[in-house]
């Protein structure tokens, strides 16, 4: 078959994976994981209503993550279990720092989990200090 004549028909998926307006992001990029797919049309009562891209989720993401926001980025190693998150929320409010975002990553070993803190204010050193001195393994500090 050449090329002009290939049809559109002929490639494209005739059940594709689909996702509504309220979906959340994450179920989204879920989604786009598992299928293994860079863009999902979003319906609404059967009706094209956009397409989400990877390019948007990861946009999103970073919205939601203050990335774009001046300040610093922390990563710790905390407990399993909530009191270390605790602890660094604690420290975040003795310091008067402006908390912005937090993801944790539970699974990051049987033992430990993953605390990522995005913090704007005038003592972040010393608030870095003082996760280091209660204990709570700093992984990395990027100040922007």
């Amino acid at each position: 078959m050449m090329i002009t004549q290939a049809k559109v028909s002929s490639f494209m998926a005739s059940a594709p994976i689909t996702t509504t307006p309220m979906a959340s992001l994450e179920s989204v990029a879920l989604l786009m994981s598992k299928h293994k797919v860079g863009a999902i049309p979003v319906l609404d009562d059967n009706k094209l209503q956009g397409i989400i891209t990877e390019s948007d989720v990861l946009r999103a993401f970073a919205e939601i993550l203050s990335g774009d926001q001046k300040g610093a980025r922390i990563e710790v190693q905390t407990a399993q279990d909530s009191s270390g998150l605790y602890a660094v929320i604690d420290i975040c409010k003795r310091y008067e720092m402006n908390l912005t975002a937090i993801t944790v990553f539970r699974d990051f070993s049987p033992s430990q989990q993953l605390v990522t803190i995005r913090v704007s204010g005038k003592k972040i050193e010393a608030m870095v200090d003082s996760l280091w001195d209660s204990g709570i393994k700093v992984n990395q500090v990027l100040i922007d």
